[in-house]
């Protein structure tokens, strides 16, 4: 089932362009004409964080298409970059076919109200019976996590250090951020070939970092050497993040965004990083356990 906002005007490849908006735009002006419609009571749609409310329902049928008209009020506790709500459409037969549609808003902040007013323009149901009930299907908001390093030792200050290093590290949305400081008297290098995140399920991947190329992920990398007493800002991110997307390299979330952030509480993920040490490999896992996510 598709949903079209009443904002946009979807478009078809066998009618001209501007004759299809011509088409659309009588169709929303006489549909009301001959609409059955009836209001409908306000409904409650719970997420994770709190609520929205759906007020001023109107739900009505007419010239074969359904529409939907009313508002979307945010009372949760986040401002939401996108938030979905299945729609499901019934009438005194049941549930209407094929399966509920899915609308999407972006940028509702806290307690704003959003204008709803779409319509489905395939489905056919008993007009004096119509009606659609609202489900939460998802959504994303920024999180704000709260890291521990627990390996190789713990820290809530996610630092680290013994007679060969000191490293500390920082998250931003897609990226884990880290300075190393060498404390010998000799060179350590870093092979990116064989660093790797593992996520909290154990799945392990290859990374990028700093002056890396999103577009050469696959690439062999060359290595980093830090010389002696010196020290490096850098970071990583892992390859699995990072997406062709029509015709635009994007970088996602290093974790989830939304209310899925709140089943990363507890959650650990690593780095493992291999350093070459006075001609030996010492093999360094930082992990990192979820303490909180707001």
């Amino acid at each position: 089932m598709t949903i079209f906002d009443r904002n946009t005007s979807p478009c078809a490849g066998c009618y001209g362009g501007a004759s299809l908006k011509m088409l659309v735009f009588v169709v929303f002006l006489c549909a009301p004409l001959f609409a059955a419609r009836h209001k409908l009571p306000d409904q409650v749609v719970e997420t994770p964080v709190g609520n929205f409310r759906i007020t001023n329902l109107d739900c009505f049928h007419g010239i074969g298409q359904m529409f939907v008209k009313g508002r979307l009020v945010n009372e949760t506790s986040k401002s939401w970059d996108t938030v979905s709500l299945a729609m499901e459409f019934r009438d005194k037969n049941g549930v209407i076919k094929p399966a509920p549609a899915v609308l999407t808003k972006k940028d509702v902040g806290i307690g704003q109200t959003v204008k709803l007013d779409m319509y489905e323009g395939s489905a056919k149901a008993d007009t004096g019976t119509l009606s659609v009930v609202f489900k939460f299907g998802g959504g994303s908001y920024p999180v704000r996590y709260r890291l521990a390093l627990s390996k190789p030792a713990p820290s809530e200050t996610l630092a680290f250090h013994d007679d060969a290093l000191a490293i500390s590290f920082g998250f931003g949305r897609t990226e884990i951020d880290f300075t190393l400081q060498n404390n010998t008297d000799d060179p350590i290098k870093i092979d990116w070939n064989l660093v790797s995140f593992v996520e909290s399920w154990g799945s392990a991947q290859g990374v990028i970092h700093k002056g890396v190329k999103l577009a050469d992920k696959q690439a062999a990398k060359p290595p980093t050497v830090i010389p002696p007493g010196a020290k490096i800002e850098d970071m990583v991110v892992p390859l699995d993040r990072i997406e062709f997307v029509e015709g635009t390299w994007l970088t996602h979330p290093l974790l989830f965004e939304g209310p899925d952030s709140l089943k990363m509480v507890g959650a650990e993920f690593s780095v493992f990083m291999p350093l070459e040490i006075r001609a030996t490999i010492k093999n360094y896992t930082f992990a990192f356990k979820v303490i909180g996510a707001d």
